[in-house]
């Protein structure tokens, strides 16, 4: 069972209004207030906060050479000029190469010749894996003077690197090269039909006994704005271009049985950016994204534990790769309820009182920043789950 998190990064983007006076380190304005109070904002590479009074901002910092300032913080900027693949000096990539290529240390994507088990044809990169002697012609496997062969089959490798057809709707091959498997969906609405099919065209994905990949994370923001917690599970689907028709999720009211209500959305495989963790990482993958890259599906208030929503509710929600994240974000006010510093809470159990869900904020330099994102398991073998459910059919 592989661990797996995402740190959730945000960051809120608002500008202070022209004040018509100028403002520097130590700026100051009369009348109305000219910037958000505890607005962190950039000028250049200089980080400014403005103060409680909204009159005034403070110099903080400045980025160094290989940061960029955005949104009131430093961070990593990526070095990817002149590259298409490889480190971007952030712990991103620059880009990936196709199957058949290999990062160069330029940072540019090889093509790597293969001639494994080819006799003749092409090595994929453009040159040739041998040929044929004259007059025998090269197959599509690769092979010299390779005859197809389709007698008695309906479907299957023809022996050449061809095919003697496919089986319809989703029915698989037999290893005699026939379509002879018979769907097995008697009282079943949806799910695996037996032949490598569904039943219905829909399946259900019950994420909720203990195994569930989950990750959270928050925006960084001034003390004055609720917190945002983002939660999110990893499906990985049958077929690319999936519509999601059910919803469901577990025990959604967090700690102190606040119900919260929360936006749902997903993020597409191909927009995180993950790496795999060595053997002193607390984590075995570790992914990230930003909020740009989360698809909205729509507000909702939590409803009793594994209570559908339906496609109605929903909406038209269509996946377009196998791989989804679907999230679900809190905005969490700032409460009596709450501890000093904030307690953070991702709904990973059904205990009924969030027992399972607290997360510390971490601190850098006094100033509250993202936090670790949580394993589903952590290495002492501690669960956690965000329990969702969901149901997807295959596109007509």
């Amino acid at each position: 069972m592989k661990q797996f998190a995402v740190l959730f990064a945000a960051l809120l983007l608002i500008s202070c209004g022209d004040s018509g006076s100028g403002a520097d380190s130590a700026g100051t304005t009369d009348g109305e207030a000219f910037c958000e109070p505890l607005l962190k904002f950039c000028q250049g590479q200089d980080v400014f906060i403005c103060q409680p009074d909204g009159h005034s901002v403070e110099f903080m910092k400045t980025c160094g050479a290989t940061e960029a300032c955005a949104d009131g913080a430093c961070a990593c900027k990526p070095l990817c000029d002149g590259k298409s693949c490889g480190d971007d000096g952030c712990s991103g990539s620059c880009g990936d190469c196709a199957d058949n290529e290999s990062c160069g240390g330029d940072g540019q994507c090889v093509c790597v010749p293969s001639c494994v088990d080819k006799e003749c044809g092409g090595d994929g990169c453009g040159g040739p894996c041998g040929g044929c002697d004259p007059g025998v012609e090269c197959s599509p496997n690769g092979k010299c003077g390779c005859v197809a062969d389709c007698t008695d089959k309906q479907c299957g490798d023809d022996g050449c690197g061809g095919s003697c057809g496919d089986c319809d709707g989703g029915i698989p091959c037999s290893d005699n090269g026939l379509c002879d498997c018979t769907p097995q969906c008697a009282g079943k609405t949806c799910g695996d039909n037996g032949c490598g099919g569904l039943c219905n065209g829909c399946l259900d994905l019950i994420y909720d006994d203990g195994t569930t990949e989950t990750a959270y994370g928050y925006n960084t923001l001034p003390d004055t704005n609720p917190d945002r917690l983002a939660c999110m599970v990893r499906f990985e689907l049958p077929a690319k271009n999936m519509k999601l028709t059910r919803f469901a999720a577990g025990w959604m009211y967090g700690l102190f049985n606040l119900k919260v209500p929360f936006e749902l959305g997903y993020i597409n495989g191909s927009e995180m950016s993950c790496k795999i963790g060595d053997k002193d990482s607390w984590y075995n993958e570790f992914c990230q994204t930003v909020p740009e890259m989360i698809h909205k599906i729509g507000d909702f208030e939590p409803l009793e534990p594994y209570t559908y929503m339906e496609a109605d509710a929903l909406g038209d929600v269509t996946f377009p790769e196998k791989t989804v994240y679907i999230a679900a974000l809190f905005d969490l006010p700032a409460t009596d309820a709450w501890p000093e510093n904030g307690m953070y809470v991702c709904p990973i159990d059904d205990s009924g009182d969030g027992g399972n869900s607290f997360m510390m904020p971490q601190y850098k330099d006094g100033d509250k920043t993202l936090l670790k994102a949580s394993p589903f398991k952590d290495k002492d073998d501690n669960p956690g789950t965000t329990p969702f459910r969901i149901r997807v059919q295959l596109s007509q």
